[in-house]
C-alpha cells in the first residue's frame, strides 16, 4: 500500500536535505520546565493521543525517485517517550545538549520526547522535532496541545481529541503568489562573509548556547525605550546584536543579519487540514554598515529593508528542484566560512499556556541544531512571563566559546546602557 502523503515544498526540502546531510541540523527542541512530577502512565498515554491526533506525527521523510515525501510509516515505538531521573540540576543541561545534537532519524520518526524528573520534583520536558514538520507557532501549538491532553488526563475525563485526526497540513508552497518556483537571488557583500574560527568536520561541531534574561521590570522599560523611539524591540536587538558582533572583533563592519520570518499570514484559516502545524517560514538577509550608525540608525534600517525582503521573500516560492537542494546543502560539507553571517529569529511572547490545574509552566526555552555553521550564531529572542530572553546559539568549535562570551559581554552592556538611557538614546554607543 502506498504510504505516500505528499511532497515536501520547497523550504521543508532545504530542511530535510540540511537534516540528513549535516547531522541533524535545523531540527529544533523546546524545553518545558512543569511545576509538578509528571504520571508516567498518563504522559505516555497523552503522547500516544498526540500521535494518534495529527497525520503529521505519523510521518517520516523519504527519498522516492529523486523527491522528498512525507510518509505515513511512523509508529508510536519509534518516537520515544524517555523518562529519566536526575539528581543534580546540572544534569539538566547536559541531557538538553544531548536532545539537540542527536539528529533525528527522518526514516524513522520527525519526532521524540524526552522527560526528566528533577530532585526537587519538577519535570523538565524536551520535546525534539524535525523542522521540516514544525515552526516556531507550531511548537508552541503542539506543546499546549501536549499539556492539555495530559491535564485531561488527569482529571479523569474522557478526551474527545482521542477521536478525530487532523490531516497534513499544506507547504507554504501553495499560498506564495507566484507559482513558478523561484527564490529570489541574495549575493551578500563579499566583506560581510568571515571564516570559521576552527576548521573540523560537521560531525565534531557540537550545538551551544549562551542565555541573557532580562527581569521583568528591565523588560517593561525596555519595551517602553523602543516604543519612546518609535522602534520594535526585536529591531533594536537586532541592531545591537550586530553592534555586540562588530565591537567584539567577530564581524567586520560590513555584516549580513539573517532574519526568520513567518509566512503565516499566507495561510487561509479556513481550509480543510489543519495548519497549526507545518514550517511556514523564509530567510530573509539584510547587509548594512553597523560601524558609523547609532543603534537606533541601525534599527530602523533593518526594519526597513526587512520589511522590503519580507515582502519579496512571501511572494516567492523557495526552489523545489530536489537534486538542487541536495547540491547545494552538500557544499557546506566542507565549508570553513559564516556565509549565513549572523542570525536572528524573533519569537514574541512565547505561546505556552502556563496555569493547569495540576500543574504549572515555570519556565521556558527554545533551540535549534546549528551544526551546519552556515550562521555564525543564531539570536532566539522571545519573552516568557514578562521577562525578555535572548538566547546565543552556536556551533563550537566553529566559532569558539570565548568569541561567543565576548559578544555577549558587549551585547549586555549595550542593551543595559540603552535600557537606561533617557536624555539622549540616539548617542547610545
Amino acid at each position: 500500500m502506498d504510504k505516500r502523503v505528499r511532497l515536501l515544498g520547497g523550504m521543508e526540502s532545504r530542511m530535510a536535505a540540511f537534516h540528513s546531510i549535516l547531522s541533524g541540523s535545523t531540527q529544533g527542541i523546546q524545553v518545558i520546565t512543569l511545576s509538578d512530577n509528571v504520571n508516567e502512565q498518563l504522559f505516555k498515554e497523552s503522547a500516544m493521543v498526540l500521535y494518534k491526533r495529527y497525520q503529521a506525527l505519523q510521518c517520516v521523510i523519504n527519498e522516492i525517485d529523486g523527491e522528498f515525501y512525507f510518509i505515513q510509516t511512523c509508529d508510536i515505538d519509534d518516537v520515544g517517550v524517555e523518562f529519566t531521573t536526575i539528581n543534580r540540576s546540572e544534569e539538566v543541561d547536559l541531557y538538553i545538549r544531548e536532545e539537540v545534537n542527536t539528529a533525528l532519524d527522518q526514516d524513522k520518526s520527525l519526532w521524540r520526547i524526552r522527560l526528566l524528573k528533577n530532585k526537587d520534583n519538577s519535570t523538565t520536558l524536551i520535546m525534539t522535532v524535525h523542522h521540516a514538520l514544525i515552526d516556531g507557532a507550531g511548537m508552541f501549538h503542539l506543546a499546549n496541545d501536549l499539556l492539555d491532553i495530559y491535564q485531561t488526563k488527569l482529571s479523569g475525563n474522557t478526551n474527545e481529541k482521542d477521536l478525530a485526526m487532523l490531516g497534513m497540513h499544506p507547504a507554504v508552497d501553495d499560498f506564495q503568489r507566484l507559482k513558478k518556483a523561484s527564490t529570489p537571488k541574495n549575493n551578500p557583500a563579499i566583506d560581510s562573509i568571515f571564516p570559521h574560527s576552527k576548521t573540523c568536520s560537521v560531525s565534531l561541531r557540537k550545538t551551544h548556547w549562551e542565555c541573557i534574561e532580562l527581569s521583568d521590570k528591565d523588560t517593561e522599560k525596555f519595551k517602553l525605550v523602543c516604543s519612546e523611539n518609535g522602534l520594535k524591540p526585536h529591531s533594536v536587538i537586532a541592531a545591537i546584536l550586530m553592534r555586540s558582533a562588530f565591537k567584539s572583533g567577530l564581524t567586520r563592519s560590513q555584516a549580513t543579519l539573517s532574519t526568520a520570518t513567518s509566512l503565516r499570514h499566507l495561510v487561509p484559516t479556513d481550509i480543510d487540514a489543519d495548519t497549526e502545524l507545518g514550517c511556514y517560514i523564509s530567510i530573509a538577509s539584510t547587509c548594512f554598515d553597523t560601524e558609523t550608525r547609532t543603534i537606533n540608525e541601525s534599527a530602523r534600517l533593518y526594519d526597513r529593508e526587512l520589511l522590503m525582503t519580507m515582502i519579496k521573500t512571501s511572494q516567492f516560492r523557495a526552489a523545489t528542484n530536489q537534486s538542487e537542494i541536495v547540491k547545494q546543502t552538500r557544499t557546506l560539507i566542507d565549508n570553513n566560512e559564516f556565509t549565513g553571517g549572523v542570525g536572528i529569529t524573533n519569537l514574541g511572547e512565547v505561546g505556552v499556556k502556563t496555569n493547569y490545574k495540576a500543574f504549572d509552566v515555570i519556565d521556558y526555552l527554545m533551540l535549534a541544531n546549528r551544526n551546519s555553521a552556515n550562521f555564525a550564531l543564531v539570536a532566539h529572542c522571545m519573552e516568557f512571563k514578562s521577562r525578555l530572553k535572548i538566547i546565543f546559539v552556536y556551533p563550537e568549535p566553529s566559532l569558539l566559546n570565548e568569541q561567543v562570551e565576548a559578544v555577549k559581554a558587549k551585547f549586555s552592556a549595550t542593551l543595559e546602557k540603552y535600557i537606561s538611557s533617557s536624555d539622549n538614546l540616539n548617542q547610545v554607543a
